[in-house]
Parts: C-alpha cells; structure tokens; sequence
C-alpha cells in the first residue's frame, strides 16, 4: 500500500480489479470485516430465498383451502334423481 491509502483502500481496489462494485454502490456494497472481503450482495439473495420459501408455502397452504371448499361445495350438492337421467 502507498503511503496515505489504509487497508481498506487497498482491499476495496483490488475488489475492484475482479469486477466486484465497492463503496457507495446500491446494488452490492463490499465491506471489509477485519481481513475479509464480504459482499453484501449475497444477503440480498438470501432474503429473496427467504421470501420465494414464504410465497411457496403461502401458496400451498391457499390451494389447499380452495380445494377443501371445492370438495366440500360438491359434496353438498343434491343427487340428481334417476328419473331425469335419459338414457340413449
């Protein structure tokens, strides 16, 4: 490192070297904690993860209500009478 660059200068430009955004970035931040490189990037994947699971599961859990009130509204239907039946 050059004299007035601190550790986290030189990380955060060899980050920069391989492609990775560093500093300010929205999109994926990389910060260093002690002498480790994180991208902040990979936490926001596994919030979208989280959430995908959650509205899998929430899915699920509404189709199988739509198919109790299903099977139970035909349930409660009436018997046609055999005498309306034509049979040809």
């Amino acid at each position: 490192m050059n004299g007035g660059e601190t550790e986290r200068d030189g990380i955060a430009a060899g980050a920069r070297g391989c492609g990775h955004p560093v500093g300010d970035d929205p999109v994926g931040d990389v910060r260093v904690r002690g002498r480790v490189v994180t991208d902040t990037r990979a936490l926001v994947r596994s919030d979208e993860r989280v959430l995908l699971v959650f509205l899998l599961l929430l899915s699920l859990v509404a189709l199988s209500v739509f198919l109790h009130y299903v099977v139970s509204l035909l349930g409660s239907l009436p018997e046609v009478p055999p005498s309306l039946v034509v049979v040809r």
